[in-house]
């Protein structure tokens, strides 16, 4: 009988089920529950499999930079990192509310690992996320227009509710980076979220882009939606290597 329900759970593609089933009829314990408590755990067992499926695959296809969680943060006085306003978005109602993020500071002080942080924690709570650097974003985009599948991949990218743009604006744009980020955050104006890292501040982003008008209208729809972090401080890389050495 076990062996033939075993097959049954298997051709269901219940896995977290079978390793249950498998538990309960070798624990002595599990034996003498009723039949309801038996099969509650039997159904919490494979919504914890199927969750804990869902999670890696969602880690996997986001390609965070960093392992970060919102649960290691470092408020050190130092950074300027507000308590508050990141306890804030760690529920992410920002991203119910298609609304973005704008992590800017000088190169060491954590902004990408923060992005990660959030980044990780939108995956635990079910959100589709990517992580890119601008620069191989870019480059992306150019070879897709080289094979004709631009438009394919433009849908792809407008379909993440978050996605993580890292390293903005590293150099000036050309006219075609710009026209074809601001298609990209165009399509993605109002119906999804964005953070992004830089290290120069917002206001010295406009100066970045060569057409002065489409910048105009890309810097209204990233900034007039977003929170702006500007972190200070150490290199957070430096504090960890010495932290190591010691």
């Amino acid at each position: 009988m076990n062996i033939e329900i075993i097959r049954q759970m298997q051709e269901l593609r219940l896995d977290g089920m079978i390793h249950e089933f498998e538990q309960q009829c070798t624990t002595q314990e599990s034996l003498g529950l009723s039949f309801n408590t038996r099969l509650l755990g039997l159904l919490n067992a494979e919504v914890t499999y199927k969750s804990n499926k869902r999670l890696q695959m969602l880690l996997k296809k986001a390609r965070l930079k960093e392992l970060a969680s919102v649960h290691s943060i470092d408020y050190s006085g130092g950074r300027k990192l507000s308590r508050d306003v990141m306890e804030s978005l760690i529920t992410l109602d920002w991203i119910r509310h298609h609304r973005n993020i704008c992590f800017t500071g000088a190169s060491g002080v954590g902004k990408t690992w923060l992005a990660c942080a959030l980044g990780h924690e939108a995956c635990l709570q079910g959100f589709p996320v990517l992580f890119k650097k601008v620069r191989i974003l870019l480059e992306e985009l150019q070879a897709a227009k080289m094979t004709g599948t631009f438009h394919r991949l433009m849908t792809q990218l407008s379909r993440y509710p978050l996605l993580i743009l890292d390293d903005w604006a590293v150099e000036p744009f050309s006219s075609q980076q710009q026209s074809d980020l601001f298609e990209l955050i165009d399509e993605r104006h109002l119906s999804c979220s964005t953070i992004i890292t830089a290290q120069m501040p917002v206001v010295a982003w406009h100066d970045a882009f060569p057409n002065k008008n489409i910048a105009d209208s890309m810097m209204d729809r990233l900034i007039n939606t977003s929170y702006q972090i500007e972190l200070s401080g150490d290199s957070m890389r430096r504090k960890k290597k010495v932290n190591r050495s010691e």
